[in-house]
This record gives structure tokens, C-alpha cells and sequence, in this order.
């Protein structure tokens, strides 16, 4: 069970990995968590600045939990490097038990957290409290989305 939700979580990160998420550019991330919500017949609001709200209905009658994480990634790569990070998802290179990206940042603050969030959204057989996930914009650079997400949204 174990080796499942490790191999999970790492095939959730590469699927973050290949969707480009760069500060202030991040609609396809965005899309990308709309898309696994209608997949799975979640409720989900988007808003004018790409913020994603997920809710889970649970399976038990304990309170409800909400998890957030952002977006986007710190976007650094060698100055070699053709990689153009509004189009181009990261490159993960997985050797052993390390995780790196070919010529540029990994992504992986917040992209772990946004595996793991992915994880817990397509799971079905989980037992759970409602769940609410948000998802924001902008984070590295300005917060804009953490400032404004109509938290009126949230229960």
C-alpha cells in the first residue's frame, strides 16, 4: 500500500511537471485542476484571476477540512537553456531516489503539495471529512491570488 501512494504521488507530480505554471501565467495549471474536477464530477469555482476551488463531499460526518497550496513555480533555468516556461512543462529526471529537472527549477515546492492535493482529489476509495481545495495564483511574485480569492467561496 505503501509503494502505491509513493508511486502515485510521483506520477501526480509528473503530470503537474508537464503543465507549464509560471507567476502570473498560470491558466493551464489552472485548467488542468477544473479538468480533473469535471472528471470526477466535483463542484469547482474558477475565478477572473485563475484561482481554483474544488469541493469533495466526504464520507463521514466529521468537520470539514480545506487544503490550499499555489500554483505557480519559481522559474529559473541555465542560461544554456531553451526552455520557455510559458509553454514548456519541466523536464523531471528521476534517479533512485532523487528528484531533479533538466536544465531548470523543479517546481517542487508546492508541487509536491499540489500532487499530493491531485492524489486526494481522484481517490475513491478514501475515507474522508468534505473536503475543500484551493488552489491560487501568484504566490512567488505578488500573492494577488491569496489577496484576492472571494473567500465567501470557502465553507
Amino acid at each position: 500500500m505503501e509503494n502505491e501512494i509513493r508511486n502515485q504521488l510521483i506520477n501526480n507530480f509528473l503530470r503537474i511537471s508537464k503543465v507549464p505554471r509560471e507567476s502570473g501565467h498560470e491558466e493551464k495549471i489552472a485548467d488542468f485542476f477544473v479538468n480533473v474536477a469535471k472528471e470526477n464530477r466535483l463542484y469547482y469555482f474558477k475565478d477572473e484571476n485563475n484561482n481554483v476551488l474544488i469541493k469533495k463531499k466526504g464520507n463521514n460526518s466529521t468537520n470539514s477540512i480545506a487544503l490550499q497550496a499555489h500554483l505557480d513555480m519559481v522559474c529559473v533555468k541555465r542560461k544554456e537553456s531553451h526552455h520557455n516556461f510559458l509553454e514548456d512543462g519541466v523536464e523531471v529526471i528521476i534517479d533512485g531516489d532523487k528528484v531533479n529537472a533538466k536544465d531548470t527549477s523543479l517546481g517542487a515546492d508546492q508541487g509536491v503539495g499540489l500532487a499530493m492535493m491531485l492524489t486526494l482529489l481522484e481517490d475513491k476509495n478514501i475515507n474522508h471529512p468534505d473536503l475543500e481545495f484551493l488552489f491560487t495564483t501568484e504566490e512567488e511574485t505578488t500573492f494577488n491570488g491569496a489577496v484576492t480569492f472571494p473567500y465567501s467561496q470557502v465553507d
